[in-house]
């Protein structure tokens, strides 16, 4: 579903909901965010110090809580800014019916800025749980008509960049089709842009044409034993994956939390904790801008590898308009990386429940702050800022670096490279507001309030002058530069 700003009224209610939570979702919650608090699943313990039973943890209910948001959005990426008291526990009792949280929602305010305030109501037991609940919520406007932002940092998750000379809402591949070319007719550049997740754009900004695209919709067609997808561009990637699980359709529940769109998915070829998009995917649709034609490229003419493909390569040539993918009917996965399979208590490559693989990894992530939070300077990133590098053999490896087969060599760990080369989580050279290594992740790269584009290139120019003096190894940066950041 896709809410719009000009639908919306102060008053208009959210579709409500009820979360039922089990001892079991806060053993997981726990070994992924790292907090093994006695409360929050020692019932001894609990009562001891005065508790009634075992509670959940305030963050899980937090951000259960704010799924009545994200679900009415259709859009994990909508909340802009979130926060809420904590007033009473949600007590978990160790039987099969588990606690229930009512969450409902009403939009309290309208901003001329695109967006709205939305106030939550929280309850388990008919106590209320959460107080001064209330979120920020960026909303899209009508008729192909955006509220323009200053600057795109504001369209991105890393916060930072300068204005563009133009910006373009389409919302259908005709609008697209028809802005990229009437851009390359009049010569002026353009940039494409879901949700800016993947971008380090110049404090200078980008002089040419912002085309946002927003185009949405999910084709579904059914064979025996699979299901395929074509999914437009515009769509969020994460939502994308919440209603395939839900369906029991497996392929692509490893990649649960990814943010941005999902034309943005083979550009980069996604991949998290086992699994790339690469390898659901059976076609693209896009615009061939050197040849002025819509086409359909097969996956073999993607030209995908490691965390690229041809559309990374030459983007100056290709628009992601949709993107097929082919998924199992199946609720089972299999977790095949070991970091996920220890969450969820089984042996690398045993299967798991879809639905327990997309818990598990949205709480791996979010340890690791990559679970963008407005409240969380650790998520204000553009994901992990360098790739793994591959090298020819083993003996060109450092010892004890954790390493895994590649199609051309070796794939090392490039956050293992970077910590061992002494950079430490939460390391900076500038200012505390400025750009810093995430305190929860070595491969991120966060702005820490005020940091500039130039801030985050110069820790990262930082990083990898310090991997390469202390192992010879090159890191290259991933996201792409627009502009010249510095």
């Amino acid at each position: 579903m896709t809410v719009r700003w000009d639908d919306v009224e102060v008053g208009t209610e959210l579709p409500p909901q009820t979360f039922v939570v089990h001892r079991v979702d806060l053993i997981r919650y726990a070994g992924a965010s790292g907090d093994f608090n006695p409360i929050h699943w020692n019932h001894g313990f609990a009562t001891a110090v005065g508790l009634p039973d075992v509670i959940a943890h305030g963050m899980f209910t937090m951000a259960e809580a704010a799924r009545v948001v994200t679900d009415w959005t259709g859009d994990p990426g909508s909340i802009v800014e979130y926060g809420v008291r904590f007033t009473r526990p949600v007590v978990v009792p160790d039987d099969e019916s588990g606690a229930r949280l009512d969450v409902s929602a009403k939009v309290t305010a309208k901003n001329d800025d695109g967006t709205v305030l939305v106030t939550i109501t929280a309850s388990s037991g008919g106590v209320t749980v959460l107080g001064k609940a209330q979120a920020v919520v960026r909303l899209l406007a009508s008729g192909g008509v955006v509220h323009r932002p200053a600057n795109l940092a504001e369209r991105t998750t890393l916060r930072v960049g300068g204005p563009a000379d133009a910006w373009i809402h389409a919302e259908s591949d005709d609008e697209v089709v028809e802005a990229v070319r009437e851009c390359d007719d009049l010569g002026a550049a353009v940039l494409l842009l879901g949700d800016g997740s993947n971008l380090v754009v110049a404090d200078a900004g980008f002089p040419g044409t912002v085309v946002e695209i927003d185009s949405r919709g999910v084709s579904v067609s059914e064979g025996d034993g699979f299901v395929d997808l074509r999914i437009a561009a515009g769509e969020p990637w994460d939502g994308l994956v919440a209603h395939a699980v839900s369906e029991g359709w497996s392929g692509i529940e490893a990649l649960s939390g990814i943010p941005g769109r999902c034309g943005s998915a083979p550009v980069q070829n996604v991949g998290a904790y086992g699994q790339e998009v690469a390898e659901v995917i059976t076609s693209v649709d896009v615009l061939d801008r050197a040849r002025g034609e819509i086409a359909t490229l097969d996956s073999a003419a993607c030209g995908f590898g490691y965390r690229t493909s041809a559309f990374k390569e030459q983007p100056s040539r290709w628009v992601v308009l949709s993107v097929t993918l082919r998924l199992r009917s199946s609720d089972l996965g299999v977790a095949r990386y070991a970091e996920l399979a220890k969450s969820l208590e089984v042996e690398v490559e045993n299967q798991a429940r879809i639905e327990d693989i997309r818990t598990a990894v949205l709480a791996l992530r979010a340890r690791k702050g990559m679970v963008l939070d407005p409240l969380d300077h650790d998520t204000w990133s553009a994901g992990s800022f360098f790739t793994n590098p591959v090298v020819l053999s083993d003996s060109s490896a450092p010892a004890g670096c954790p390493r895994y087969p590649a199609v051309t060599g070796i794939k090392l760990s490039a956050a293992w490279l970077i910590e061992h080369s002494g950079i430490r989580r939460g390391y900076s050279i500038g200012a505390a507001d400025g750009a810093a290594i995430s305190t929860k992740h070595t491969l991120a790269l966060c702005n820490r309030g005020a940091a500039s584009a130039s801030d985050v290139m110069e820790l990262a120019r930082a990083v990898q002058r310090r991997v390469s003096d202390s192992f010879g190894i090159d890191l290259a940066i991933e996201p792409t530069l627009v502009g010249n950041p510095g």
